[in-house]
């Protein structure tokens, strides 16, 4: 169920480099579990190794600066902090035939469009190597729980069914936190993916997911990319705004502005007020 109660705005510390692709492509780059810095995040009890499908994008609430957020995700003199609102991202339509094709319905009644909208566009939920799990639009921002539970920071991610089909849950991962991390306030943007197709995941087919876990344990289960990215809708992209780090160089002072000369010139560019404090 999308989050209903959630900041108009949310907060993306990052360097000028990262900036610029997210203004050259219009999209939000969405990197493995296994990638960020905190690597209690990626643990599970049962299975090992799973972090590798659950990708995500880390922002804050916080609408003032955070010092310890511009030491730790921007480098010295080139970092910048992006405001973009929440679920900024496009929305696409699916119809009816469409989605049959997804769930492997057999039969159809009715034509039109569904009442709901996909995060990525139905041909890619279709690829045969790769499954979302959470592909309905607005169902991939969650607000971080910050906890010292060693239940809900190292879960039990698999069981089996009374009927014997085998579940996975990699929506326990990536949704918790140690106390440590309580500073970022952070909200995420996250995907859940298996390596297997849409139809099969779906189905819960039986032989599919006793091969999943397997190679997965075993470090052989892999997806075809190692990031995903999210297209920004134009509306909310030309609402961004940007934060010069306070520490920036002049050189990267003018890269940015130049990256929104060229790609978004509608974007506000802000001066630290922290320039010349810290």
């Amino acid at each position: 169920m999308p989050n209903t109660n959630l900041p108009e705005y949310l907060y993306y510390y990052t360097d000028v480099d990262t900036l610029a692709l997210i203004l050259k492509n219009h999209t939000i780059r969405l990197n493995s579990l296994d990638k960020m810095d905190d690597k209690q995040e990626q643990m599970s009890t049962d299975l090992q190794n799973f972090g590798k499908f659950v990708f995500v994008s880390c922002w804050t609430e916080e609408q003032i600066e955070s010092i310890p957020m511009w030491r730790m995700y921007t480098p010295k003199g080139k970092g910048v902090r992006i405001k973009l609102r929440s679920n900024p991202f496009v929305a696409y339509d699916v119809d009816v035939l469409n989605f049959a094709k997804i769930i492997g319905a057999q039969s159809v009644q009715g034509s039109g469009q569904l009442d709901f909208k996909l995060i990525i566009p139905t041909e890619k939920l279709l690829d045969k190597n790769y499954a979302v799990s959470n592909y309905t639009h607005n169902s991939q921002l969650l607000n971080i729980e910050y906890t010292n539970d060693n239940n809900l920071l190292n879960p039990d991610v698999m069981y089996t069914t009374e009927a014997g089909a085998i579940v996975v849950e990699l929506d326990k991962l990536g949704k918790c936190k140690n106390l440590y991390w309580k500073f970022q306030k952070e909200w995420r943007y996250r995907l859940l993916i298996f390596p297997i197709s849409i139809n099969r995941y779906l189905q819960r087919n039986y032989s599919e997911l006793i091969k999943f876990v397997s190679e997965a344990q075993k470090g052989i289960s892999a997806l075809p990319f190692d990031y995903y990215d999210l297209v920004i809708r134009d509306e909310c992209f030309e609402d961004m705004s940007i934060m010069l780090a306070p520490d920036i160089t002049e050189s990267s002072k003018t890269f940015v502005n130049l990256l929104v000369q060229e790609y978004n010139p509608s974007c506000e560019l802000i001066s630290s007020d922290l320039t010349s404090l810290i």
